[in-house]
C-alpha cells in the first residue's frame, strides 16, 4: 500500500534482519516521524483550514455568469480571465492538498471524502462555465485580432493564443455542459486502478538473505530488486507480478473502460483519434510518434 514519502523508513523501524520470527512491515502513517513525511502546511495548516478553503470555493458558484454575453469587450474579457484564474488557483490548491492526503493512505475514508467533495464542486463550476469557451470561439477572426491588440489583454496573449487553437474542438454550450458533467465518470477507470493496486493488492512477504521477512509493496519492490541475492530478486519479481496476474481480468476491464473513455473524448471533440487528442495540447503532430517509433525500432 502506498503510504507516503516516509514508507522506506520501514527498515529502520523493525527487528534485526536475522530474526525470522518478525516481519519488516510497512509502517502506518501514524508511526512515521514528522520529519519523514511531507509538509503540507504551505497549502493548508490542517483539515479545518482546507474546509474553510472549500467553503470559499463554494462562494464562487455563479460568479462567472456576470461576464456572459460580453466577452468580445477587452475589459470584460480581462476581468473574466482574472476571476477564472483566481478560482483555478484556489481549486488547484485544494486539489493538491486533497490528493496528497489520499496518497498518504488510499484507504483513509476521510481523505477520500475530501477529494470526492472537491471533485463534485469543481464539476459544478465547470458546468456553470460551459458557456465560456463557445462564446469566445464565436468571435470572428478580424474581431479577435483587434481584441488581442488591446493593452488590457497584454498579459493574456499567450493564454488566448492557446485557447484559440482549440476552436475546431470546442462544441456548443449544451454539449460542453454534458462533457463537464460526464468528466468524473470518465475518470472512473483511473480511480479504480489506483484503489485496486494501491489499497487492495496484497503482495505478501519476501525472505531476505539473512532469513528475515520483508513485507513486499510498491515501495520495497524496487529496493528488493537491488539485493545481491538472485533468489531474493527472483522471488520479489515473481511475487509482485503474480498479484497483478491474479487480477488480470479486473485490470483488463479497467483498461478497456479507460480506452473507451479516451475514444469518447476524442470523437466528441472532433479529433481524428484518441492519440491526436492526447498530443494536441503539446502541439505534437498526430503522426509524429509513429516516426519516432520507427526511428527507435
Amino acid at each position: 500500500m502506498v503510504r507516503g514519502p516516509g514508507f522506506q523508513q520501514c527498515e529502520d523501524m523493525v527487528a534485526p534482519a536475522h530474526s525470522s520470527q518478525l516481519v519488516q512491515k510497512i509502517p502506518s502513517r501514524s508511526d512515521l516521524r514528522t520529519e519523514d513525511t511531507w509538509d503540507l502546511s504551505s497549502l493548508f495548516t490542517d483539515e479545518a483550514a482546507w474546509e474553510r478553503g472549500l467553503d470559499l470555493l463554494r462562494t464562487k458558484r455563479g460568479t462567472m455568469t456576470r461576464w456572459r454575453g460580453k466577452l468580445g469587450e477587452a475589459e470584460v474579457l480581462a476581468g473574466a480571465l482574472e476571476e477564472e484564474r483566481e478560482i483555478d488557483l484556489l481549486a488547484e490548491k485544494l486539489s493538491q492538498y486533497a490528493s496528497l492526503r489520499v496518497a498518504e493512505d488510499g484507504s483513509d475514508g476521510a481523505a477520500r471524502d475530501r477529494a470526492l467533495r472537491l471533485e463534485h464542486l469543481t464539476t459544478e463550476l465547470s458546468e456553470e462555465t460551459s458557456w465560456f469557451m463557445p462564446e469566445l470561439m464565436k468571435i470572428g477572426e478580424e474581431e479577435w485580432k483587434i481584441l488581442l491588440m488591446s493593452p488590457r489583454l497584454e498579459e493574456w496573449q499567450g493564454k488566448l493564443e492557446r485557447i484559440r487553437r482549440y476552436r475546431p474542438h470546442v462544441l456548443g454550450e449544451g454539449e460542453e455542459r454534458l462533457l463537464a458533467l460526464v468528466s468524473p465518470v470518465l475518470n472512473g477507470p483511473d480511480e479504480i486502478f489506483s484503489q485496486l493496486t494501491n489499497v487492495d493488492f496484497r503482495f505478501g512477504t519476501v525472505e531476505d538473505e539473512d532469513g528475515g521477512k520483508i513485507e513486499l509493496s510498491h515501495g520495497t519492490f524496487a529496493s528488493l530488486l537491488q539485493r545481491r541475492s538472485t533468489e531474493v530478486r527472483r522471488t520479489a519479481w515473481k511475487q509482485y507480478y503474480q498479484e497483478f496476474e491474479q487480477h488480470a481480468f479486473s485490470l483488463s476491464a479497467t483498461l478497456a473502460s479507460s480506452v473507451k473513455g479516451d475514444v469518447f473524448r476524442a470523437r466528441g471533440r472532433n479529433y481524428a483519434s484518441a492519440r491526436a487528442h492526447a498530443l494536441f495540447p503539446d502541439r505534437v503532430p498526430g503522426s509524429g510518434n509513429r516516426a519516432c517509433a520507427r526511428a527507435l525500432a
